[in-house]
């Protein structure tokens, strides 16, 4: 048992360090001078009951240090029933951005697309960047797309994203897993880009209509941002490119309950097993192997059948990795807080890594309010 879960935890140390290596070594975007600025953006935010979330966007939207005539904001309400459309009109009404808000109606099957090509089918601009409803960003954020369009003239931009809210258990175990993900974003892209989040990404409106948008998979409720990554990248003359620039971030919230956080896993698996990617799924047998080694060592442990010394040395192996893998994207937490909440993490991970895994081939899940 003890040399089961000695080889499952040394490639996973090691992948996670290389993750860590590769993202030290890249060298952050050189910013071009503001005179060169030239793109004009199509920001589409699809929103559905998010009224408590909006006034964090808008005040982002409307600091940017970015001219206000080369962006248009385009808030699509996909059936919301709480009181967000009426707040946002209200806010709409006394701005200055160039903004409107439109409304999808009827039933389907993946309701964030059709509220996607809504916005995308009313845009104006040749580039579109698509936000979620929760998110907020700094005053250069634009200024970031438009430097990177300047000098590496991609098609498709996957701009960071990380995480906000508190710092319990729940949110501190989302947190790491989520910087961890980044890791593997950026490292992928590389070569063969498999992973982007459609909170923060950008796109050529040409390339997406030359690529008949998300037609192909509007059956899967989730994955707009991974679906058109991989048509991009599988075609030969498209290029995709990862913005290394932390003027580019934004923030998003993490799931506030676990129940929510389950349903959100159950998402994540539904689009997973769809893009059909050996890469992303060694890594993610990998990730789920380690976990349930150590698991099983404890109870091994527990039961006489394997040493408690080498359970204690596994395990303090995958805190120090995984220490090092959330510090990387965290500089600015407390390193007692992060021991603390690493080491909680490493023994309640592999439960609740088995236990979501479990859950996310139930099929059936709810989100938004909504059942899929």
């Amino acid at each position: 048992m003890g040399l089961i879960t000695v080889m499952c935890i040394m490639p996973y140390a090691t992948l996670m360090l290389l993750l860590v290596a590769h993202d030290r070594k890249q060298k952050k975007s050189t910013p071009v001078p503001a005179a060169d600025l030239k793109a004009k953006f199509s920001i589409i935010v699809p929103m559905r009951n998010e009224a408590k979330n909006l006034l964090a966007l808008w005040d982002g939207l409307n600091q940017q240090n970015y001219p206000i005539d080369h962006f248009e904001v385009i808030f699509v309400n996909d059936q919301s029933t709480d009181d967000g459309p009426i707040i946002l009109s209200a806010l709409l009404t006394k701005s200055q951005l160039d903004a409107q808000l439109l409304h999808t109606y009827g039933t389907s099957f993946s309701p964030k697309k059709q509220a996607l090509v809504q916005g995308i089918n009313q845009s104006r601009y040749p580039w579109i960047i698509t936000l979620d409803a929760d998110t907020t960003m700094g005053r250069d954020w634009l200024n970031a797309y438009n430097d990177l369009i300047a000098t590496q003239s991609p098609d498709f931009i996957a701009g960071p994203v990380a995480l906000t809210g508190g710092h319990d258990l729940l949110f501190d175990l989302q947190d790491a897993e989520f910087s961890a993900l980044q890791l593997v974003t950026h490292y992928t892209f590389q070569n063969d880009p498999v992973l982007c989040n459609g909170a923060n990404l950008a796109f050529k409106s040409s390339v997406f209509e030359a690529l008949n948008g998300y037609k192909g998979n509007e059956h899967i409720a989730s994955g707009d941002d991974v679906f058109l990554l991989r048509k991009i990248v599988l075609h030969p003359t498209y290029r995709a490119v990862f913005m290394n620039d932390d003027r580019g971030l934004v923030w998003t919230k993490g799931a506030e309950t676990w129940r929510k956080l389950w349903f959100q896993r159950m998402r994540w698996a539904s689009k997973t097993r769809a893009i059909g990617s050996w890469r992303l799924s060694a890594i993610a047998i990998l990730v789920l192997g380690t976990n349930v080694g150590v698991l099983a060592l404890f109870f091994a442990a527990l039961l006489g059948l394997a040493s408690w010394t080498i359970f204690m040395v596994t395990v303090s192996v995958k805190i120090v990795v995984d220490f090092l893998t959330w510090r990387q994207k965290q500089q600015q937490r407390s390193c007692v807080v992060m021991v603390i909440n690493t080491t909680l993490g490493a023994l309640t991970y592999p439960l609740l890594t088995l236990f979501l895994g479990a859950l996310s081939y139930r099929g059936r899940y709810t989100w938004k309010d909504r059942q899929f």
